[in-house]
């Protein structure tokens, strides 16, 4: 299906386990470039890995939403 989304950026939190990697891996199929959000490093590195094979960026960044300051360590790392 195209979308017509192609070369476009998506933020999916929580994007690289569960539902939000199968919708990574949908909006990728669709040529889109991925943010993705994971408390944790390992699972964005796998979905990166997963994902090489299309020619699109993936950014991971590791933010934990229940943190009460999580915007401002989001917003330090989307900077970089």
């Amino acid at each position: 299906m195209d979308l017509k989304i192609k070369g476009k950026w998506a933020l999916v939190t929580g994007g690289a386990n569960g539902i939000g990697e199968e919708i990574s891996c949908q909006l990728a199929a669709e040529g889109v470039n991925i943010v993705v959000t994971s408390r944790t490093k390992q699972p964005i590195e796998h979905l990166t890995k997963k994902l090489s094979d299309l020619q699109i960026s993936v950014v991971g960044i590791e933010v934990d939403f229940l943190n009460p300051d999580w915007h401002l360590e989001f917003e330090e790392k989307i900077k970089n």
